[in-house]
């Protein structure tokens, strides 16, 4: 196990991660690369492996007896609390000197962030414990005001505390005016939450928006930015009933991770039945006309649009696609690390570009071979296209978006941004080349927005765009806003 460092790194859903890494991941909705990992003192390692099979005897041999347990829970619920006090003086005393010196000089003020997004601390709601590569960990769940987060800790086999992590911070969301909390069951076990936005006065049509890649929740938030809020409330102010909902993957990731399905999981899974479900609650919505259903997709959901159809029995009478590509993830992913690569970067020297490029040449060789591998082959990690699970990619790959959009013969109504880094710009000459001809699709590109439909100048650059330019609350450009008003009020005259 690689040893838990206390860092603060904001990701898609205000994820505190404490573990270092080399990796490089690049994929629809996050960026990570060599260049932002931080580099590894390798004589730390070094005495860390030593002492690495001594501590896994210890904690094998050690039995996880009730005793034990309830000393682990203390000792979790005294360090929580420190923290939560800002005593990191005592903090420091509870912990091993391998963590004290990896921590030296950092920040430990990890609540203050978590407070500003969810309010007071309030308690440990509840915590599981297991073994684990030579540790203890107890996982829980911390309970604020606003909502909550999950947080592990590590501890060696003395027990005494070598690492503590953050990760799934959900913060509550309420109904404003105009919404109607709903949940979306699809019989799958896994009952989703969602949002009905209604407009003041008459509908004119009800519209299920769906997500891109990743563990998101109804308003896709990162940081301050809320993305499918404000494209709720915006379409709403156009006479339109919005339904969003939570990705089964952020609302239950912690339950999927405990029976091993978190790189199992198909977009079946991940957003199409839920989605399905949606579409299905907005046609049985009172005062929504059912014959004036439409769904909208952002990024990669907007590539399996007439699958949710489908799935739904054929409900929706067109198609919504903003920042969408008909290009497969992992093809995608090798686009945005060449970009990144290309963009280049102060902070990347020669030895990590080089290593983009070799992982490059790794994954087209994976991604030759992963339509022939079995499910075993799949499920290891060096068969991970550019960090995305095997299983993933090649569930994909059985879709063609563009054979999709054709056989279902619906309208297409199509967005590309100007300063889109994710999916580039010119993803939009692919649509417009392989869509059948139907005089009421639009496809346009939108000038200065980005990957979010937010306005943009372009100058952030690719590896950045996580920690800066989309943590800057926005609303959608007006243009996209009309454009669909006015496409939808043509279709449906």
């Amino acid at each position: 196990m690689k040893r838990l460092f206390l860092i603060a790194v904001l990701a898609v859903t205000m994820t505190f991660s404490a573990c270092k890494t080399n990796d490089t991941k690049v994929d629809d909705k996050k960026v990570e690369t060599t260049e932002d990992a931080a580099k590894t003192d390798e004589k730390d390692n070094k005495e860390n492996e030593d002492k690495k099979d001594d501590k896994e005897n210890k904690v094998e041999e050690a039995k996880l007896d009730e005793e034990k347990k309830k000393t682990l829970e203390e000792k979790t619920k005294t360090l929580t609390e420190l923290l939560a006090k800002r005593d990191f003086d005592k903090f420091k005393e509870n912990i091993s000197e391998e963590f004290k010196k990896a921590t030296e000089g950092q920040d430990l003020d990890v609540f203050k962030m978590l407070e500003k997004e969810l309010g007071a601390y309030k308690e440990i709601v509840k915590t599981e414990i297991e073994t684990q590569n030579g540790y203890y960990l107890t996982d829980s769940t911390l309970q604020f005001e606003r909502g909550t987060v999950d947080q592990t800790i590590a501890f060696n086999g003395e027990m005494v505390a070598d690492g503590v992590n953050y990760l799934n911070m959900k913060k509550d969301i309420v109904p404003e005016e105009g919404e109607k909390e709903i949940t979306l069951d699809a019989g799958t076990g896994y009952p989703v939450k969602g949002m009905i936005k209604m407009p003041k006065g008459e509908v004119k049509a009800g519209i299920v928006i769906v997500d891109g890649s990743g563990p998101n929740d109804m308003n896709m938030t990162l940081g301050q930015n809320k993305m499918m809020k404000h494209l709720s409330d915006q379409l709403a102010e156009k006479g339109f009933a919005v339904l969003r909902f939570n990705k089964r993957t952020y609302q239950y990731g912690k339950e999927l991770a405990k029976i091993g399905m978190q790189n199992k999981t198909l977009i079946k899974d991940e957003f199409i039945d839920d989605a399905a479900e949606g579409l299905k609650t907005l046609a049985k919505e009172q005062g929504i006309p059912t014959d004036k259903l439409f769904i909208l997709g952002h990024s990669q959901s907007g590539s399996y649009l007439p699958v949710i159809n489908e799935t739904a029995g054929n409900l929706a009478k067109g198609y919504i696609i903003l920042s969408g590509t008909p290009t497969n993830i992992a093809e995608l992913s090798k686009k945005q690390l060449e970009a990144v690569i290309a963009e280049g970067s102060e902070n990347a020297d020669e030895n990590q570009v080089e290593m983009m490029k070799q992982n490059i040449k790794t994954n087209d060789e994976i991604l030759k071979k992963i339509e022939t591998m079995s499910e075993e082959e799949l499920n290891k990690p060096e068969n991970y296209p550019f960090g995305i699970p095997g299983v993933y990619v090649k569930d994909l790959m059985k879709y063609d978006p563009i054979k999709l959009y054709n056989d279902s013969k619906l309208p297409v109504f199509i967005r590309n941004a100007e300063f889109d880094k994710q999916v580039p710009v010119s993803e939009i000459e692919l649509w417009k080349k392989g869509l059948d001809k139907n005089e009421n699709d639009s496809i346009e590109e939108v000038k200065g927005a980005n990957h979010m439909m937010q306005p943009s100048d372009g100058k952030t650059k690719l590896a950045n765009l996580i920690t800066d330019e989309y943590q800057k609350d926005a609303p959608i450009v007006s243009s996209v806003i009309d454009d669909i008003a006015a496409w939808i009020e043509k279709i449906t005259k």
